[in-house]
């Protein structure tokens, strides 16, 4: 009863919050009421204060219906009932103004308060249970908390943590540790741990920690993962030709999914040249914009239309109009340059058109470089060069194609072959949407592209008849993208699979181990039960670039955690592991999604020009799964790899309302992987920041200080200058420097900040790789391809680090770590 009234209080305080963000909303419902009075034509103030009175009753059975989930002791019940209610009063009250309103709630009782009465309450227990198998008697449950956070930055990451965590193991650190949240590079070798210790939990330290383990199990252990440090290339037959077929093989397959949709437009583009139709369509779009803008201008002052919805409203439409007129006079533009190149300088028209590929590319791949090199977010100049010159590259490859059709010229008889091709392409899709069968159903949908080819092949020979090579490819292309869309999974025909696989045969090595690869490739979240090793939250990032929250949308998603009792997000809500994805959810494919770095609509490829490249050449790692904010299950992606392919090249559809999200690398979020720590209100907090930071300007810290400080009124305080290089050499005074954390309620916790960085008292081979590698230790997170000397390099700093940081002797009492001092 006592944690029924917390919590009730906790949910009433909620309330009174979300009430006062909306006083603010207040005038623009008055507004929206005064529009609604006008068209009714009723007493301006007495039907005004009726729809007040009727939706603060709506409103107020609303809450007290949520209200009554907090009795509910199920997690997925609780989760049904409350997206069933929020539902319920959206379609009997279906108000633009109360859509942020509505969110508000799902935060709060999906997020926040599921949190609080589930997912909290089940940590706690699974910690508690795994400190009695570790001997800690001592801390009371949920008391205490000792998170550790693990730094993206890829093989380099992995690398140097597998050295920091074979010094915490040896000096008896690691055994305390109570949550291990894990992104990208760091991820790789947190869920080695994790996986190996499952694999033999009475060896709780896989790696190795001392001399005599040379010759035993953690020994083979480290060889192997020193072995696989170019784990994308890792030979035995995948090698870097593997590699590149790989790549190749996705892009070809993508673009033969693809191609039909864009030539058929080039093709469109080339019948009505003549009748202008985009030129006009541009021109009335153009006209529309400019009498919007009269109108906005002239009669804003006139009664209603100086509604703050209305001119918000009027502005959005505005915006629309104007991108689609431009985009109407781009299409326009593409006959005409055309018919100019071939008139005045046809000799060069194909040398033009490589031309502007290649400049377009030039430009992109310089701006690129330019905000990989400086570790940042894009600038506005270096967003703006990167779209021009994608756009550079469209366009020359559209002028290019258009000469294509230009020199087959079809005519009237291409649109009969046409019409059949679509109409066998929309038999197939409807054919594997409505039968539950795969096999059967692909079976016959192959029969049916055979037999359409049969028939055109025959109609050709029957008539003596030669197709031109546009109504030929029109023909078979079709019905094959068709067939390829309908059965082809997303998640498996981009590279995402392949990188997936290399990673789970660096990082689980199961030959070692002694166990079937079929431990290390299904190894499954739901199946991770209390044991000596912490509680592993793998974290990656749910893509919200055409989320309605401004907050979200601008940061380009949201912290999306996969781990042994619940999966999802404060935006998606959260589901029990057990029923996210039919249970299915795999460490090795959390390992994989954390560490998507490559992927479009990032902070990185915001740009959508960029993006739609990236999905065109299948330039993609990214996963597709279920939105745990909808009621019904889905043990599989359903629709057509259209449906999502034409959402990564458009931007479209990826919000928190989709039946389907998108997920990528958790460092495209928070790099540190200590933002679901802050969250926890842990009490000590190590964290191993490990991305690359040539110049530290500790971009990854500050960005974690601003969001924990705006998402959870908690603010940290440390000093870094003790870890900036000084002198010739460039060696710091230390690689790890104490912080506090203080939390919205008072409390305090102590924060551990340890980084890559030279410090005195290395061995010598660590500095003759500095010498020969000046880089070191911040060398390029694209070099994934680690041998031996580097990969030493980066595990030897990390346990000399770690060895530092412990004092070089066993710590009886972890809480001493955080108050030590580097001598």
């Amino acid at each position: 009863m006592d944690e029924m009234r917390r919590l009730g209080r906790f949910v009433e305080e909620e309330l009174e919050k979300i009430e006062k963000r909306f006083e603010k909303k207040k005038r623009e419902k008055i507004e929206l009421y005064e529009v609604l009075i006008e068209k009714r034509g009723g007493e301006k103030e007495e039907l005004q204060e009726v729809l007040i009175e009727k939706r603060e009753k709506e409103k107020n059975e609303l809450h007290e219906a949520l209200k009554r989930s907090l009795e509910i002791e199920d997690a997925e019940e609780y989760r049904r009932y409350v997206i069933a209610t929020i539902e319920k009063a959206k379609k009997e009250t279906d108000e633009e103004f109360l859509d942020l309103y509505r969110e508000e709630l799902y935060d709060l009782f999906l997020c926040k308060s599921f949190h609080e009465k589930f997912i909290r309450k089940e940590e706690w227990r699974w910690v508690a249970k795994k400190r009695r198998r570790c001997g800690d008697t001592e801390r009371e449950e949920g008391k205490e908390l000792f998170g550790m956070a693990l730094s993206g930055g890829g093989i380099r990451s992995a690398t140097f943590n597998l050295g920091l965590l074979q010094a915490l193991q040896r000096y008896d650190v690691f055994k305390s540790v109570d949550i291990l949240s894990t992104v990208s590079g760091g991820g790789y070798i947190g869920a080695s741990q994790t996986w190996l210790h499952y694999m033999d939990p009475h060896r709780p330290y896989p790696f190795g920690t001392r001399r005599r383990d040379h010759d035993e199990l953690g020994g083979k252990i480290l060889d192997w993962l020193r072995d696989h440090g170019k784990y994308l290339t890792p030979g035995d037959g995948l090698g870097l030709s593997a590699f590149v077929a790989a790549f190749l093989g996705s892009v070809l397959l993508n673009l033969a999914i693809l191609a039909p949709f864009f030539l058929f437009g080039v093709f469109v583009l080339y019948v009505t040249a003549p009748l202008n139709l985009f030129g006009w369509g541009g021109a009335v779009c153009l006209a529309v914009y400019l009498s919007m803008v009269a109108y906005t201008s002239v009669f804003s002052v006139i009664g209603r239309k100086r509604s703050f919805l209305h001119q918000r409203k009027s502005r959005q439409w505005a915006g629309k109009v104007l991108a689609l007129s431009a985009l109407l006079g781009l299409a326009w533009s593409v006959p005409w340059v055309h018919h100019y190149l071939t008139t005045h300088m046809d000799e060069w028209m194909g040398s033009l058109s490589l031309t502007s590929v290649a400049a377009g590319a030039a430009s992109f791949a310089t701006s690129y470089l330019r905000i990989r090199k400086r570790e940042s977010m894009p600038t506005v100049f270096s967003t703006i060069s990167m779209s021009g010159g994608i756009l550079l590259v469209l366009y020359g490859l559209v002028l290019w194609l258009y000469r294509l059709v230009e020199i087959d010229a079809p005519g009237r008889e291409v649109f009969a072959p046409l019409v059949v091709a679509l109409l066998s392409a929309g038999l197939i899709v409807l054919l594997a949407k409505s039968m539950s069968n795969r096999k059967s159903a692909f079976s016959i949908a192959l029969g049916i592209w055979i037999l359409s080819v049969a028939w055109y092949l025959r109609s050709i020979f029957h008539t003596s008849y030669s197709p031109g090579g546009v109504e030929l490819f029109f023909f078979l292309s079709f019905p094959l993208s068709a067939l390829l869309a309908a059965f082809a999974g997303i998640n498996y025909v981009g590279m995402h699979r392949y990188y997936r696989n290399r990673l789970m045969e660096a990082f689980f090595p199961w030959q070692v181990m002694g166990v079937s690869a079929e431990w290390a490739d299904r190894f499954e979240l739901k199946s991770m039960k209390p044991l000596e090793t912490p509680y592993h939250i793998v974290n990656t990032n749910v893509n919200m670039v055409g989320s309605a929250r401004t907050k979200q949308r601008e940061r380009g998603g949201d912290n999306f955690i996969l781990s042994p009792l619940f999966c999802g997000s404060c935006i998606t809500g959260y589901r029990e592991t057990d029923k996210f994805a039919g249970g299915e959810m795999n460490l090795a494919t959390a390992m994989a999604i954390s560490g998507a770095a490559v992927d479009p609509n990032t902070y990185a490829t915001r740009s959508k020009p960029v993006s739609f490249v990236m999905s065109l050449f299948n330039a993609r790692l990214g996963y597709w799964s279920e939105n745990p904010r909808k009621l019904e299950d889905a043990k599989r992606l359903g629709g057509s790899y259209y449906i999502y392919i034409f959402k990564e090249l458009f931007g479209k559809g990826l919000n928190e309302k989709e039946r389907y999200i998108h997920l990528a690398d958790g460092g495209h979020f928070e790099n540190l992987g200590v933002y679901e720590l802050i969250r926890r209100r842990c009490r000590f907090i190590l964290v191993s920041d490990a991305g690359r930071d040539a110049g530290y300007t500790f971009g990854d810290l500050a960005k974690l200080i601003e969001m924990v400080r705006v998402d959870f009124g908690a603010k940290i305080t440390l000093d870094t200058r003790p870890l900036r290089p000084e002198g010739e050499e460039k060696i710091s005074k230390s690689a790890f420097v104490h912080g506090t954390v203080r939390y919205e309620d008072g409390s305090e916790g102590n924060l551990l900040y340890v980084k890559t960085t030279m410090i005195g008292g290395l061995p010598e081979d660590i500095y003759s790789y500095r010498r020969t590698n000046p880089a070191f230790p911040d060398e390029s997170t694209g070099d994934q391809f680690f041998d031996e000397a580097q990969f030493e390099a980066y595990r030897e700093l990390g346990y000399q680090v770690g060895k530092r940081l412990c004092g070089g002797e066993k710590v009886a009492d972890f809480r001493a770590l955080f108050h030590r001092k580097e001598s």
